[in-house]
């Protein structure tokens, strides 16, 4: 006598699980990991807009030859534990180059002031070195801006 039961064994429908919770285990592993890698790539993206937001500002609000002069910035608001730091940069004699000024180093750019007089020697060009951090991520650049007295 044949049995009309079709269908599987106790023993195939385990065995059919655990593959399934092997495979599902890893799929979930690995979904979890690109989860993190998005959200830190997220980080880095916004990190570098707004780097560059504060870079367009910067060149823009050292346009006006004021505020270039006086070595200050008027109305930006940086990032906690960012920084904005500035050296002053000559012409090299003889060369299309410049050069940092004898003797100066990267100083802190403050908040122009009402009582802020200009640098007595204003330099053709400033480097600017620009530390952004949001997000738990650092973004740093390093640009130079011309003296907008120069022509």
């Amino acid at each position: 006598m044949q049995s009309t039961n079709s269908g599987f064994t106790l023993i195939e429908v385990l065995f059919s699980i655990a593959i399934f919770a092997i495979f599902m285990s890893i799929g979930l592993v690995t979904f979890v990991k690109n989860v993190q890698a998005n959200g830190r790539n997220t980080d880095r993206v916004n990190s570098n807009i707004t780097t560059q937001q504060l870079v367009e500002s910067i060149k823009s609000k050292w346009s006006n030859p004021s505020d270039y002069n006086r070595n200050c910035i008027t109305d930006l608001t940086l990032p906690a534990d960012s920084t904005l730091k500035s050296q002053p940069m000559q012409a090299m004699i003889g060369s299309a180059g410049v050069a940092p000024v004898q003797g100066s180093v990267q100083v802190p750019v403050p908040a122009c002031s009402k009582t802020m007089i200009a640098d007595t020697t204003i330099p053709i060009m400033r480097r600017v070195n620009l530390t952004v951090s949001t997000g738990g991520q650092k973004s740093n650049i390093i640009f130079d801006v011309l003296n907008p007295g120069v022509k």
